[in-house]
């Protein structure tokens, strides 16, 4: 563990608490390695536990140049969906169109029953 702690915490970005429950320790004796290498390096217990941040990249390396767009495809795949839409619509208005009248046979039946 205390040989991996430095790749765990900087490369994998895992807490003192993660690396504990990955090689089943309490957290305590996390902390009591920590001192030890800290101590051999030269350096504070708390320099070890901050979290490295990766160098932010500006906007325009974050995302992959915008491919141009075929209007026309882009337009008849638009259609095509708005008229599968209207589709699914109108099965579902004729599904509680049905429903609307198998109820209202239902009540006329048990009025027919009850009178």
């Amino acid at each position: 563990m205390k040989a991996d702690y430095i790749r765990l915490h900087t490369e994998e970005n895992l807490t003192p608490k993660q690396i504990a429950a990955r090689y089943d320790l309490h957290v305590s004796t996390v902390y009591g390695c920590l001192q030890e290498i800290a101590d051999r390096a030269g350096v504070s217990r708390e320099s070890l536990l901050i979290t490295p941040r990766a160098k932010h990249l500006t906007h325009e390396r974050r995302f992959d140049p915008v491919k141009p767009v075929d209007l026309t495809n882009f337009q008849q795949h638009a259609q095509a969906t708005l008229d599968e839409f209207d589709s699914t619509l109108a099965v579902i208005a004729q599904h509680i169109q049905t429903a609307e009248i198998q109820q209202q046979c239902l009540i006329e039946e048990e009025e027919a029953w009850l009178s």
